[in-house]
C-alpha cells in the first residue's frame, strides 16, 4: 500500500525586530493568520562553563526576526508572496525573503 506523503512549503520574510508588530498587522490585513512571527534559529553547539558569563544568544541570533507563513499549496504561497511584494514597495517596507522551500 502507498503511503501519502504530506508536502508542506514554507515562505519566509526576514525583518528587523522593530517592525515585527507592523508585518503581523500586514499580514492580518491581508487575511493571512497562519504564521509564525518570531522564532529563531538557536541551534547552535554551546559548552557549559561556570566561570564565563551566559552568552547572549538572542542578540546575536536576532538581527533578522522571520515570519514563516506555511502551506501545502505552493500556488498559495506564491499569490501570498506576489501581495507581499506590492505591500512591501507601497510602504517602502525593508525585508528579505527566503525562498520557497
Amino acid at each position: 500500500m502507498a503511503e501519502n506523503k504530506v508536502i508542506c512549503y514554507e515562505l519566509g520574510i526576514f525583518i528587523e525586530e522593530e517592525n515585527k508588530d507592523l508585518l503581523a498587522s500586514i499580514l492580518g490585513e491581508l487575511g493571512i493568520h497562519d504564521f509564525v512571527l518570531g522564532s529563531l534559529d538557536c541551534d547552535i553547539p554551546a559548552e557549559y562553563n561556570p566561570q564565563m558569563p551566559k552568552p547572549d544568544f538572542y542578540s546575536e541570533l536576532a538581527n533578522d526576526i522571520p515570519a514563516i507563513i506555511y502551506s501545502e499549496d505552493k500556488e498559495y504561497l506564491e499569490s501570498v508572496k506576489s501581495s507581499l511584494e506590492h505591500v512591501f514597495k507601497a510602504i517602502n517596507f525593508k525585508y528579505n525573503e527566503k525562498p520557497l522551500l
